[in-house]
C-alpha cells in the first residue's frame, strides 16, 4: 500500500506538471504545468507516468484521474499547483483509481497472506 500511493503521488505530481487533451500517455506525462513556478519532470518521473498510464489493470481509471487533475489545475499566488484544490475538484477519479489500485493489490497477494 505504502508503494502504491508512493507511485499515485509521483503521478500526480507530475500530472499536476501539465496541461493536455487526449494525448499518449508520453505526451500526457510530458505536458507543462499552467503554474509558472512549477519545475518540468524529470525523466525519470515521466517514465513513471507512462507505466501508470500504460498499465493494463488501472491505466484507464489512472487516466482519467490525470486528464481531470489537468483541466482542473489551478495555481497558488506564489505560481505553484494548489494540490489541495486539485484532489478536491477530482475527487471522483481519484476514487476510481483508487479502489483500482486496491483491489489489484488485494489479487497479487499471495493466498492465506492477508
Amino acid at each position: 500500500m505504502k508503494k502504491m500511493m508512493l507511485c499515485l503521488l509521483s503521478v500526480l505530481a507530475i500530472a499536476l506538471a501539465g496541461a493536455a487533451c487526449k494525448k499518449s500517455s508520453a505526451d500526457l506525462c510530458n505536458t507543462k504545468s499552467k503554474c509558472e513556478k512549477e519545475e518540468a519532470p524529470s525523466a525519470e518521473k515521466v517514465k513513471e507516468c507512462q507505466q501508470v498510464l500504460d498499465d493494463k489493470d488501472c491505466g484507464s481509471q489512472a487516466r482519467a484521474m490525470m486528464e481531470c487533475m489537468i483541466e482542473k489545475e489551478t495555481c497558488t499566488p506564489e505560481g505553484k499547483t494548489d494540490n489541495e484544490a486539485a484532489m478536491s475538484a477530482c475527487a471522483d477519479p481519484f476514487a476510481k483509481y483508487m479502489e483500482c489500485m486496491s483491489k489489484k493489490a488485494e489479487a497479487q497477494q499471495p493466498a492465506g497472506n492477508p
